[in-house]
């Protein structure tokens, strides 16, 4: 993928980097000095880009925070499971921008063949995600291969026991298949299928 080309996974690296006073670029070392320069190997000066400093009373604080994460699924029909998965969650979809992507495609940066028309909507062909504010990012990024084996991750859909019925006839009706019934102590769940096939949980 060159630089410019545009990702389904990318988001604003450090959103929240002007509130502390910190450029949005931040390195993963942390130079010697503020500004100024610092020393290769061989003795020579280079000279250190203030963009690249962080100051000693935010570095600390930046270097303990934990990290957030989204979670990546694969799919054959990306955009057909963002919507099921949108649905089935009460979440939406995030938006993709005709206009960029047309953009993208005149400066040389994409091509027709990386673009799909989905619901008379243009959308990046590879992926889209779906959202919830003060939830994690969710994607759906297409392979070329089929899913063959059980899935090591799986999301457990949490409805609160007096509605996990109505909620596997609800998502039955929607394309999800009933597997089985589970049990442990107290708690118990459904396991079904997505419609690519994907195991989840309601509980």
């Amino acid at each position: 993928m060159r630089p410019e080309e545009p990702c389904v996974h990318a988001r604003e690296p450090f959103a929240h980097a002007e509130e502390v006073g910190v450029h949005a670029r931040v390195p993963c070392v942390r130079p010697e000095k503020a500004g100024g320069s610092a020393r290769e190997a061989g003795g020579r000066a280079v000279e250190i880009p203030a963009w690249r400093v962080v100051s000693d009373m935010v570095w600390p604080m930046l270097s303990n925070m934990s990290h957030g994460f989204q979670v990546c699924f694969d799919a054959a029909d990306p955009h057909a499971q963002a919507d099921w998965w949108a649905d089935a969650l009460g979440w939406e979809v995030e938006p993709q921008d005709p206009d960029l992507i047309r953009d993208m495609i005149s400066k040389g940066f994409a091509t027709e063949a990386d673009t799909i028309v989905h619901d008379g909507q243009l959308r990046w062909r590879e992926g889209v995600a779906i959202r919830s504010e003060g939830r994690p990012r969710v994607i759906f990024q297409l392979v070329p291969e089929s899913k063959t084996v059980k899935n090591r991750v799986h999301l457990d859909v949490e409805v609160g026991e007096d509605n996990v019925e109505a909620e596997v006839e609800r998502l039955t009706a929607r394309g999800a298949t009933f597997s089985h019934r589970g049990r442990q102590g107290p708690f118990s769940w459904v396991t079904m299928f997505d419609p690519e096939g994907n195991e989840f949980c309601v509980t």
